[in-house]
Protein backbone atom coordinates (compact mmCIF):
# COMPACT_ATOMS: atom_id res chain seq x y z
CA UNK A 1 0.00 0.00 0.00
CA UNK A 2 2.60 2.27 0.67
CA UNK A 3 5.96 0.73 -0.87
CA UNK A 4 6.23 2.35 -3.38
CA UNK A 5 9.01 5.07 -3.48
CA UNK A 6 8.31 8.46 -2.08
CA UNK A 7 9.76 11.50 -3.69
CA UNK A 8 10.83 14.80 -1.63
CA UNK A 9 9.86 17.86 -3.80
CA UNK A 10 12.23 20.97 -1.99
CA UNK A 11 8.94 23.19 -2.84
CA UNK A 12 7.21 20.73 -0.14
CA UNK A 13 10.05 21.25 1.93
CA UNK A 14 10.42 25.09 1.46
CA UNK A 15 6.13 24.49 2.60
CA UNK A 16 7.38 22.53 5.40
CA UNK A 17 9.54 25.74 6.37
CA UNK A 18 7.43 28.37 5.90
CA UNK A 19 4.78 26.65 8.01
CA UNK A 20 6.91 26.11 10.75
CA UNK A 21 8.14 30.12 10.34
CA UNK A 22 7.40 31.39 13.94
CA UNK A 23 9.21 28.84 15.63
CA UNK A 24 12.14 28.84 13.51
CA UNK A 25 12.23 33.15 14.15
CA UNK A 26 11.86 32.04 17.71
CA UNK A 27 14.59 29.66 18.18
CA UNK A 28 17.02 31.97 15.93
CA UNK A 29 16.26 34.74 18.44
CA UNK A 30 16.84 32.90 21.21
CA UNK A 31 19.89 31.37 20.24
CA UNK A 32 20.78 35.17 18.94
CA UNK A 33 20.09 36.69 22.20
CA UNK A 34 22.12 33.76 24.20
CA UNK A 35 24.79 34.88 21.74
CA UNK A 36 24.48 38.62 22.29
CA UNK A 37 24.86 37.71 26.33
CA UNK A 38 28.00 35.46 25.59
CA UNK A 39 29.74 38.16 23.46
CA UNK A 40 28.73 40.59 26.21
CA UNK A 41 30.19 38.72 29.01
CA UNK A 42 33.35 37.05 27.47
CA UNK A 43 34.21 41.28 26.54
CA UNK A 44 33.61 41.78 30.16
CA UNK A 45 35.78 39.07 31.20
CA UNK A 46 38.15 38.92 28.74
CA UNK A 47 39.25 43.10 29.78
CA UNK A 48 41.74 44.29 32.70
CA UNK A 49 39.45 44.02 36.01
CA UNK A 50 39.87 47.94 37.27
CA UNK A 51 38.77 49.58 39.18
CA UNK A 52 35.90 51.96 38.39
CA UNK A 53 36.26 55.33 39.91
CA UNK A 54 33.29 58.20 39.42
CA UNK A 55 34.47 61.23 38.71
CA UNK A 56 32.86 63.52 41.32
CA UNK A 57 33.78 61.05 44.21
CA UNK A 58 37.74 61.29 42.58
CA UNK A 59 37.03 64.94 43.09
CA UNK A 60 36.07 64.55 46.64
CA UNK A 61 38.64 62.78 47.55
CA UNK A 62 41.12 65.04 46.24
CA UNK A 63 39.51 68.19 47.88
CA UNK A 64 39.39 66.01 51.16
CA UNK A 65 43.33 65.02 50.53
CA UNK A 66 44.04 68.54 49.90
CA UNK A 67 42.15 70.12 53.34
CA UNK A 68 43.81 67.19 55.49
CA UNK A 69 47.63 68.19 54.01
CA UNK A 70 46.79 71.73 54.52
CA UNK A 71 45.47 71.08 58.38
CA UNK A 72 48.57 69.00 58.42
CA UNK A 73 50.75 71.48 57.33
CA UNK A 74 49.55 74.55 58.74
CA UNK A 75 49.44 72.32 62.24
CA UNK A 76 53.30 71.67 61.39
CA UNK A 77 54.31 75.40 61.05
CA UNK A 78 52.71 76.44 63.80
CA UNK A 79 54.59 74.41 66.31
CA UNK A 80 57.89 75.09 64.78
CA UNK A 81 57.26 78.88 64.48
CA UNK A 82 55.20 79.65 67.40
CA UNK A 83 55.28 76.64 70.05
CA UNK A 84 58.32 74.76 69.70
CA UNK A 85 60.82 78.46 69.64
CA UNK A 86 58.62 79.60 72.71
CA UNK A 87 58.95 76.11 74.54
CA UNK A 88 62.58 76.63 73.93
CA UNK A 89 62.93 79.91 74.68
CA UNK A 90 61.32 78.87 78.42
CA UNK A 91 64.09 76.51 78.68
CA UNK A 92 66.59 78.70 77.80
CA UNK A 93 65.14 80.90 80.80
CA UNK A 94 64.41 78.82 82.97
CA UNK A 95 67.95 77.22 82.66
CA UNK A 96 69.37 81.13 83.10
CA UNK A 97 67.07 81.41 86.14
CA UNK A 98 68.59 78.60 87.60
CA UNK A 99 72.01 79.43 86.86
CA UNK A 100 71.83 82.59 88.40
CA UNK A 101 70.07 81.56 91.59
CA UNK A 102 72.75 78.76 92.17
CA UNK A 103 75.73 81.57 91.49
CA UNK A 104 73.65 83.97 93.66
CA UNK A 105 73.45 81.01 96.74
CA UNK A 106 77.48 80.20 95.81
CA UNK A 107 78.85 83.48 95.95
CA UNK A 108 76.68 85.87 97.84
CA UNK A 109 77.47 86.88 100.93
CA UNK A 110 74.13 87.74 102.02
CA UNK A 111 72.56 83.83 101.21
CA UNK A 112 76.08 82.55 102.50
CA UNK A 113 75.34 84.28 106.39
CA UNK A 114 73.14 82.57 109.19
CA UNK A 115 69.38 84.53 109.72
CA UNK A 116 69.38 82.94 113.37
CA UNK A 117 72.99 84.23 114.19
CA UNK A 118 74.14 86.94 111.97
CA UNK A 119 76.13 89.88 112.47
CA UNK A 120 75.38 93.32 111.61
CA UNK A 121 76.35 97.00 112.85
CA UNK A 122 73.44 99.61 113.12
CA UNK A 123 73.73 103.25 113.55
CA UNK A 124 70.76 105.49 114.33
CA UNK A 125 71.24 109.09 113.77
CA UNK A 126 68.22 112.23 113.71
CA UNK A 127 68.21 115.29 111.54
CA UNK A 128 67.76 119.15 113.19
CA UNK A 129 67.07 122.09 111.04
CA UNK A 130 66.83 125.69 113.17
CA UNK A 131 63.71 126.90 113.68
CA UNK A 132 63.51 130.65 114.65
CA UNK A 133 60.17 131.75 113.07
CA UNK A 134 56.28 131.37 113.99
CA UNK A 135 54.24 128.51 112.99
CA UNK A 136 54.46 128.29 109.93
CA UNK A 137 57.90 128.98 109.38
CA UNK A 138 57.96 125.84 112.03
CA UNK A 139 55.94 123.80 109.77
CA UNK A 140 58.68 124.60 106.71
CA UNK A 141 61.35 123.71 109.14
CA UNK A 142 59.21 120.30 109.36
CA UNK A 143 59.07 119.38 105.82
CA UNK A 144 62.50 120.41 105.59
CA UNK A 145 63.71 118.19 107.58
CA UNK A 146 61.41 115.56 105.88
CA UNK A 147 63.16 116.57 102.86
CA UNK A 148 66.68 115.87 104.45
CA UNK A 149 65.73 112.61 105.88
CA UNK A 150 64.27 111.20 102.68
CA UNK A 151 67.13 112.74 100.96
CA UNK A 152 69.81 110.46 103.03
CA UNK A 153 67.78 107.27 102.54
CA UNK A 154 67.95 107.87 98.68
CA UNK A 155 72.11 108.30 98.60
CA UNK A 156 72.34 104.54 99.14
CA UNK A 157 73.26 102.81 96.50
CA UNK A 158 76.23 105.58 96.54
CA UNK A 159 78.28 106.39 93.34
CA UNK A 160 80.39 103.86 91.76
CA UNK A 161 83.92 105.43 93.86
CA UNK A 162 82.23 105.14 96.74
CA UNK A 163 80.95 101.45 96.32
CA UNK A 164 84.35 100.62 95.43
CA UNK A 165 85.72 102.02 98.94
CA UNK A 166 83.30 99.36 100.48
CA UNK A 167 84.17 96.91 98.19
CA UNK A 168 87.70 97.32 99.31
CA UNK A 169 87.16 98.10 103.21
CA UNK A 170 84.73 94.42 103.06
CA UNK A 171 86.99 92.35 101.07
CA UNK A 172 84.58 91.48 98.41
CA UNK A 173 84.84 90.55 94.77
CA UNK A 174 81.60 91.87 92.92
CA UNK A 175 79.62 94.90 94.15
CA UNK A 176 76.12 94.01 93.35
CA UNK A 177 76.45 91.48 96.96
CA UNK A 178 77.30 94.81 98.41
CA UNK A 179 73.70 96.29 97.80
CA UNK A 180 71.90 93.28 99.91
CA UNK A 181 74.08 93.99 102.86
CA UNK A 182 73.17 97.19 103.70
CA UNK A 183 70.12 98.86 104.22
CA UNK A 184 69.70 102.90 104.53
CA UNK A 185 66.08 103.65 105.99
CA UNK A 186 63.75 105.94 107.90
CA UNK A 187 60.91 105.82 110.11
CA UNK A 188 57.60 106.25 109.27
CA UNK A 189 57.82 109.85 110.20
CA UNK A 190 60.84 110.85 108.44
CA UNK A 191 62.30 111.58 111.96
CA UNK A 192 65.08 109.15 111.73
CA UNK A 193 67.82 107.04 109.54
CA UNK A 194 68.78 103.92 110.16
CA UNK A 195 71.93 102.71 108.20
CA UNK A 196 72.68 98.39 108.87
CA UNK A 197 75.66 97.12 107.73
CA UNK A 198 75.20 92.73 107.93
CA UNK A 199 78.70 91.19 108.02
CA UNK A 200 79.36 88.28 110.20
CA UNK A 201 83.29 90.40 110.73
CA UNK A 202 82.10 93.14 113.18
CA UNK A 203 84.90 94.70 112.92
CA UNK A 204 85.00 95.12 108.74
CA UNK A 205 80.69 95.94 109.48
CA UNK A 206 81.64 98.92 111.98
CA UNK A 207 84.35 100.21 109.41
CA UNK A 208 82.05 100.10 106.54
CA UNK A 209 79.33 101.53 108.70
CA UNK A 210 81.63 105.05 109.56
CA UNK A 211 83.01 105.03 106.37
CA UNK A 212 79.47 105.31 104.72
CA UNK A 213 78.13 107.81 107.46
CA UNK A 214 81.16 110.06 107.23
CA UNK A 215 80.44 109.64 103.43
CA UNK A 216 76.82 110.44 103.60
CA UNK A 217 76.93 113.07 105.50
CA UNK A 218 79.51 114.92 104.14
CA UNK A 219 77.80 114.63 100.98
CA UNK A 220 75.10 115.99 102.57
CA UNK A 221 76.47 119.15 103.88
CA UNK A 222 77.38 119.97 100.18
CA UNK A 223 74.43 119.59 98.58
CA UNK A 224 71.41 119.76 101.06
CA UNK A 225 70.25 122.85 103.43
CA UNK A 226 71.90 123.58 106.48
CA UNK A 227 71.14 120.67 108.79
CA UNK A 228 72.70 119.48 112.23
CA UNK A 229 73.10 115.13 112.90
CA UNK A 230 72.68 114.10 115.89
CA UNK A 231 73.58 109.83 116.71
CA UNK A 232 70.68 108.24 118.76
CA UNK A 233 72.57 104.71 118.87
CA UNK A 234 74.53 102.50 117.37
CA UNK A 235 74.98 98.66 117.83
CA UNK A 236 77.49 96.19 116.71
CA UNK A 237 76.69 92.52 117.54
CA UNK A 238 75.10 88.77 116.38
CA UNK A 239 70.95 88.81 116.15
CA UNK A 240 68.41 86.56 114.34
CA UNK A 241 67.08 88.33 111.23
CA UNK A 242 63.22 87.43 110.52
CA UNK A 243 63.80 88.95 106.92
CA UNK A 244 66.73 87.29 106.07
CA UNK A 245 64.97 83.91 106.57
CA UNK A 246 62.25 84.78 104.65
CA UNK A 247 64.36 85.89 101.87
CA UNK A 248 66.40 82.69 102.07
CA UNK A 249 63.29 80.85 102.11
CA UNK A 250 62.19 82.47 98.88
CA UNK A 251 65.46 82.28 96.91
CA UNK A 252 65.05 77.93 98.15
CA UNK A 253 61.59 78.14 96.93
CA UNK A 254 62.18 80.09 93.88
CA UNK A 255 65.08 77.43 92.64
CA UNK A 256 62.67 74.31 93.64
CA UNK A 257 59.89 76.29 91.26
CA UNK A 258 62.23 76.92 88.37
CA UNK A 259 63.55 73.58 88.52
CA UNK A 260 60.18 71.92 88.69
CA UNK A 261 59.12 74.65 85.43
CA UNK A 262 62.39 73.14 83.87
CA UNK A 263 61.30 69.87 83.85
CA UNK A 264 57.97 70.70 82.89
CA UNK A 265 59.28 72.85 79.85
CA UNK A 266 61.66 69.70 78.43
CA UNK A 267 58.08 67.63 78.77
CA UNK A 268 56.47 69.65 77.17
CA UNK A 269 58.81 70.05 74.19
CA UNK A 270 59.52 66.47 74.20
CA UNK A 271 56.34 66.35 73.89
CA UNK A 272 55.93 69.10 70.97
CA UNK A 273 58.63 67.69 69.17
CA UNK A 274 57.35 63.95 69.18
CA UNK A 275 53.82 65.89 68.23
CA UNK A 276 56.04 67.58 65.27
CA UNK A 277 57.50 64.19 63.77
CA UNK A 278 53.74 62.74 64.18
CA UNK A 279 52.56 65.56 62.29
CA UNK A 280 55.62 64.89 59.64
CA UNK A 281 54.25 61.62 59.19
CA UNK A 282 50.84 62.43 58.84
CA UNK A 283 51.77 65.07 55.92
CA UNK A 284 53.37 62.17 54.38
CA UNK A 285 50.66 60.01 54.46
CA UNK A 286 48.38 63.18 53.44
CA UNK A 287 50.62 63.80 50.20
CA UNK A 288 50.70 59.84 49.50
CA UNK A 289 46.86 60.20 49.88
CA UNK A 290 46.64 63.37 47.81
CA UNK A 291 48.72 61.71 44.92
CA UNK A 292 46.61 58.56 44.96
CA UNK A 293 43.64 60.81 44.62
CA UNK A 294 44.69 63.08 41.63
CA UNK A 295 45.41 59.42 39.94
CA UNK A 296 42.28 58.50 40.65
CA UNK A 297 40.70 61.33 39.22
CA UNK A 298 42.83 61.20 36.72
CA UNK A 299 42.02 57.70 35.88
CA UNK A 300 38.46 58.82 35.87
CA UNK A 301 38.33 61.47 33.95
CA UNK A 302 40.07 59.32 31.15
CA UNK A 303 37.37 57.06 31.35
CA UNK A 304 35.19 58.80 29.70
CA UNK A 305 37.20 58.07 26.52
CA UNK A 306 38.05 54.73 27.32
CA UNK A 307 34.49 53.72 28.33
CA UNK A 308 33.10 54.79 25.36
CA UNK A 309 35.17 52.72 23.55
CA UNK A 310 35.33 49.93 25.45
CA UNK A 311 31.18 49.94 25.35
CA UNK A 312 31.28 50.17 21.40
CA UNK A 313 33.70 47.69 21.24
CA UNK A 314 31.27 45.52 23.65
CA UNK A 315 28.39 46.02 20.85
CA UNK A 316 30.04 45.35 18.46
CA UNK A 317 30.85 41.97 20.11
CA UNK A 318 27.83 40.99 20.99
CA UNK A 319 26.19 42.36 17.69
CA UNK A 320 28.58 39.75 16.24
CA UNK A 321 28.12 36.90 18.61
CA UNK A 322 24.10 37.72 18.21
CA UNK A 323 24.33 37.78 14.58
CA UNK A 324 26.21 34.62 14.64
CA UNK A 325 24.16 32.95 17.59
CA UNK A 326 20.82 33.94 15.41
CA UNK A 327 22.55 32.19 11.74
CA UNK A 328 23.21 28.98 13.95
CA UNK A 329 19.55 29.43 15.40
CA UNK A 330 18.29 29.66 12.34
CA UNK A 331 19.59 26.86 10.42
CA UNK A 332 19.53 24.46 13.61
CA UNK A 333 15.85 25.57 13.13
CA UNK A 334 15.39 24.48 10.02
CA UNK A 335 16.81 21.39 10.31
CA UNK A 336 14.91 20.35 13.38
CA UNK A 337 11.56 21.46 11.41
CA UNK A 338 12.87 19.34 8.23
CA UNK A 339 13.82 16.24 10.14
CA UNK A 340 11.34 16.13 12.44
CA UNK A 341 8.33 16.69 9.04
CA UNK A 342 10.27 14.08 7.29
CA UNK A 343 10.68 11.42 9.96
CA UNK A 344 7.59 11.85 12.54
CA UNK A 345 5.56 9.95 10.71
CA UNK A 346 3.06 12.99 10.69
CA UNK A 347 1.04 13.66 6.97
CA UNK A 348 2.35 16.99 6.26
CA UNK A 349 0.64 17.66 2.77
CA UNK A 350 -1.50 16.52 -0.18
CA UNK A 351 1.98 14.71 -1.85
CA UNK A 352 2.06 12.68 1.62
CA UNK A 353 -1.47 11.17 0.84
CA UNK A 354 -1.02 10.92 -3.23
CA UNK A 355 2.25 9.39 -2.95
CA UNK A 356 1.36 6.86 -0.47
CA UNK A 357 -2.13 5.44 -1.01
CA UNK A 358 -3.69 4.75 -4.36
CA UNK A 359 -7.05 6.09 -2.97
CA UNK A 360 -8.63 9.29 -4.53
CA UNK A 361 -7.42 12.66 -3.26
CA UNK A 362 -11.23 13.86 -2.62
CA UNK A 363 -10.39 17.68 -1.78
CA UNK A 364 -8.08 19.46 0.26
CA UNK A 365 -9.39 21.89 2.79
CA UNK A 366 -7.89 25.27 3.68
CA UNK A 367 -6.00 25.27 7.20
CA UNK A 368 -8.46 26.14 9.89
CA UNK A 369 -6.33 29.21 11.21
CA UNK A 370 -4.36 31.84 9.61
CA UNK A 371 -0.88 31.18 8.54
CA UNK A 372 2.07 33.30 7.39
CA UNK A 373 1.91 33.17 3.56
CA UNK A 374 -0.76 31.18 2.88
CA UNK A 375 -1.20 31.73 0.07
CA UNK A 376 2.26 31.11 -0.91
CA UNK A 377 2.37 27.84 1.07
CA UNK A 378 -0.75 26.56 -0.81
CA UNK A 379 0.92 27.21 -4.37
CA UNK A 380 4.33 25.21 -2.88
CA UNK A 381 2.11 22.51 -2.34
CA UNK A 382 0.27 22.16 -5.13
CA UNK A 383 -3.33 23.68 -4.12
CA UNK A 384 -5.74 25.85 -5.08
CA UNK A 385 -4.95 29.70 -3.80
CA UNK A 386 -8.42 30.62 -4.39
CA UNK A 387 -10.63 31.62 -1.22
CA UNK A 388 -11.63 29.32 1.26
CA UNK A 389 -15.36 29.32 0.85
CA UNK A 390 -14.90 28.52 -3.14
CA UNK A 391 -12.25 25.56 -1.70
CA UNK A 392 -14.74 24.49 1.00
CA UNK A 393 -17.55 24.53 -1.67
CA UNK A 394 -15.63 22.66 -4.43
CA UNK A 395 -14.21 19.69 -1.74
CA UNK A 396 -17.76 19.40 -0.70
CA UNK A 397 -18.87 19.35 -4.35
CA UNK A 398 -16.51 16.15 -5.11
CA UNK A 399 -17.47 14.22 -2.14
CA UNK A 400 -20.94 14.50 -2.28
CA UNK A 401 -20.63 13.40 -6.49
CA UNK A 402 -18.22 10.56 -5.08
CA UNK A 403 -21.17 9.49 -2.25
CA UNK A 404 -23.93 9.16 -4.62
CA UNK A 405 -27.14 7.10 -2.97
CA UNK A 406 -24.31 5.23 -0.92
CA UNK A 407 -24.49 4.78 2.29
CA UNK A 408 -21.13 6.35 2.98
CA UNK A 409 -19.54 7.35 6.72
CA UNK A 410 -16.80 9.64 7.51
CA UNK A 411 -13.77 8.30 9.98
CA UNK A 412 -11.20 9.86 11.28
CA UNK A 413 -7.81 8.89 13.02
CA UNK A 414 -7.56 11.98 15.07
CA UNK A 415 -9.91 14.37 16.18
CA UNK A 416 -13.37 13.79 15.12
CA UNK A 417 -14.14 17.78 15.17
CA UNK A 418 -12.89 17.57 11.54
CA UNK A 419 -14.88 14.85 10.34
CA UNK A 420 -17.75 16.78 12.02
CA UNK A 421 -16.74 20.11 10.36
CA UNK A 422 -16.99 18.57 6.86
CA UNK A 423 -20.42 16.68 7.56
CA UNK A 424 -22.30 19.51 8.23
CA UNK A 425 -20.83 21.57 5.19
CA UNK A 426 -22.24 18.77 3.32
CA UNK A 427 -25.69 19.13 5.69
CA UNK A 428 -25.55 15.83 7.45
CA UNK A 429 -25.79 13.95 3.76
CA UNK A 430 -22.73 12.20 5.25
CA UNK A 431 -22.51 11.23 8.77
CA UNK A 432 -19.13 10.96 11.23
CA UNK A 433 -18.72 8.08 13.30
CA UNK A 434 -15.36 8.95 15.26
CA UNK A 435 -12.16 6.54 14.76
CA UNK A 436 -12.70 2.74 14.39
CA UNK A 437 -9.25 1.96 15.69
CA UNK A 438 -10.15 2.53 19.41
CA UNK A 439 -13.52 3.45 19.78
CA UNK A 440 -16.04 0.47 20.45
CA UNK A 441 -19.12 2.00 19.17
CA UNK A 442 -17.59 3.18 15.83
CA UNK A 443 -16.61 0.29 14.76
CA UNK A 444 -20.33 -0.90 15.17
CA UNK A 445 -21.61 1.69 13.43
CA UNK A 446 -19.56 1.32 10.65
CA UNK A 447 -21.51 -2.12 10.00
CA UNK A 448 -24.21 0.11 8.69
CA UNK A 449 -22.10 1.72 6.10
CA UNK A 450 -20.66 0.34 2.72
CA UNK A 451 -18.12 2.85 2.23
CA UNK A 452 -15.64 5.00 4.17
CA UNK A 453 -14.16 8.15 3.70
CA UNK A 454 -11.11 9.00 5.61
CA UNK A 455 -10.44 12.48 6.60
CA UNK A 456 -6.82 13.62 7.98
CA UNK A 457 -5.16 16.66 9.65
CA UNK A 458 -2.00 17.81 8.43
CA UNK A 459 0.15 18.11 10.93
CA UNK A 460 -1.45 15.63 13.36
CA UNK A 461 -2.63 12.56 11.46
CA UNK A 462 -0.22 9.73 11.65
CA UNK A 463 0.59 7.66 8.47
CA UNK A 464 0.89 4.40 11.15
CA UNK A 465 -3.03 5.67 12.37
CA UNK A 466 -4.01 6.04 8.58
CA UNK A 467 -2.89 2.48 7.64
CA UNK A 468 -4.51 0.91 10.17
CA UNK A 469 -7.77 2.50 9.77
CA UNK A 470 -7.27 1.61 6.03
CA UNK A 471 -6.14 -2.13 7.28
CA UNK A 472 -9.45 -2.19 9.51
CA UNK A 473 -11.91 -0.67 6.73
CA UNK A 474 -10.88 -3.30 4.43
CA UNK A 475 -10.81 -6.32 6.97
CA UNK A 476 -14.45 -4.98 7.53
CA UNK A 477 -15.63 -5.33 3.93
CA UNK A 478 -16.13 -1.59 3.71
CA UNK A 479 -14.28 0.20 0.60
CA UNK A 480 -12.41 3.34 0.80
CA UNK A 481 -14.04 6.07 -1.33
CA UNK A 482 -11.32 8.29 -0.82
CA UNK A 483 -9.38 11.11 1.58
CA UNK A 484 -10.06 14.33 2.66
CA UNK A 485 -6.81 16.24 3.86
CA UNK A 486 -7.51 19.15 5.75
Amino acid sequence: MNNKQIDVRITDLLAMLLKRLKAILCFALILGLLGSIYGAVSFVKAQPQAKQVDAVDAEKKVKIAELRLARAENALSFRDRVEIPNAEQDIDHLEHTIQQLREYMKDSIYYGMNPYHRGAAHLRFSVEVDNTGDQAAANAVEDTRAGIIVAYTQMFPCDSTTLSQIQEIMGIEKQEYIKELITVSDDDDHHVVDICVRYDDLQIADQTLTYLYQTMTARAKESLPKHQVQVLSSFSGYEVDHFMIISHEANEKALQNAESALQNAEKKFKSLTSEANDEKAVILEASQALHSAQEELQDAQNDHVSHRISRRAMLKRAVKFSLFGGLVGLMLGCCIVLLKGLFSGVIQNQSDITNRYPFPLIGVMPFTKKRWFDKLIRRLEGESTVDNASIIQATVQSLISRVDDRSVCLISSGSRNSADLIASYTENRVQTIGSILDNAEAIRKLSEFTGVVLVEERGKSRIDSIDAEILRAKSLGKDIIGIVLI
